[in-house]
C-alpha cells in the first residue's frame, strides 16, 4: 500500500528561495507575505537579508532559512562562522552551508570537516544545520564521502544543490542518498521542481524538504486538489 502525501506534508516540506541576483526588500516582503498566507515550511534567504525576512515572517508559523557561502562555499571558515553568527543573532531557524567546492572536488574531507564542524557546534541548539552538496561534479564514491562528513560533523540535513552544474532533481538522487546513510540525516533536494505530483515523488522516495521558486503556483495546485 503505498504511502499518502497530504497537503499538509508538502505544503511543511516546501522551502521557497529567494537567492537570486538582485533581490530587493520589496522582493521578500511579498515573498513572506505569500509564504504566510498558504502556510509554506519555509523561505530561504541570503545572509544579509535575515534580519529583514525576520520581521516579514513574524508571527506566520514560516521558518526563516539563512543560506551561507552560496553557491560556491569560497569564503574562508572564519568568515562563513561571522555569517551563521549573524544568521543567529538575526533570528534564523535554519542555515544552508556550501562547504569550500574546490575543497570537496580536491578529496580535502578533513579540512573541510573541522570547519562544518566549528558550524554545527555554533549552530546548534538554536538553528538547524543543512550541508549543501553540488551533486553534479561529484562520482558515487566522491559523494558517499561526503555524505558521511555532513552526518559525521552533525548537520540536521544534506540538500542535494543543483547550480554550478545546472542539474535537475531527481528520484535517484534521493534514493542514493537514503541506501548511502539510511535515516541518519534528513533530505533536501532542489532543481526545477514545478509541479505537485513532483513533489510527492520526490517525498515517497525519501526527501523531507524541497528548495524551490515556483512554491506558490505549486501551493494552487495542491489547494485545487
Amino acid at each position: 500500500m503505498e504511502l499518502h502525501i497530504g497537503k499538509s506534508e508538502i505544503s511543511a516540506a516546501l522551502e521557497h528561495t529567494i537567492l537570486y541576483k538582485g533581490v530587493t526588500e520589496e522582493d521578500i516582503q511579498y515573498a513572506c507575505m505569500q509564504a504566510g498566507n498558504f502556510g509554506v515550511g519555509a523561505v530561504v534567504v541570503p545572509v544579509w537579508h535575515t534580519a529583514f525576512a525576520a520581521k516579514c515572517l513574524s508571527g506566520t508559523g514560516v521558518k526563516l532559512v539563512t543560506s551561507i557561502s552560496f553557491p560556491t562555499g569560497a569564503e574562508s571558515y572564519s568568515c562563513k562562522l561571522q555569517q551563521v553568527k549573524d544568521a543567529l543573532e538575526a533570528g534564523a531557524d535554519e542555515i544552508d552551508v556550501v562547504p569550500n567546492f574546490e575543497m570537496l572536488c580536491q578529496g580535502r574531507y578533513t579540512e573541510e570537516y573541522a570547519g562544518l564542524r566549528e558550524i554545527v557546534a555554533l549552530a546548534k541548539p538554536s538553528m538547524k544545520v543543512k550541508i549543501n552538496i553540488e551533486w553534479g561534479y561529484f562520482s558515487d564514491v566522491q559523494k558517499k564521502d561526503i555524505l558521511k562528513m555532513a552526518v559525521d560533523c552533525g548537520a540536521d540535513f544534506v540538500k542535494v544543490q543543483h547550480f554550478l552544474a545546472s542539474g535537475r532533481a531527481q528520484l535517484e538522487e534521493v534514493m542514493f542518498i537514503r541506501s548511502a546513510v539510511g535515516s541518519a540525516i534528513g533530505i533536501k533536494i532542489d532543481g526545477g521542481i514545478r509541479t505537485a505530483e513532483f513533489c510527492r515523488e520526490l517525498m515517497l522516495a525519501g526527501a523531507n524538504r524541497m528548495g524551490l521558486t515556483a512554491t506558490f503556483d505549486i501551493m494552487k495546485e495542491v489547494l485545487n486538489g
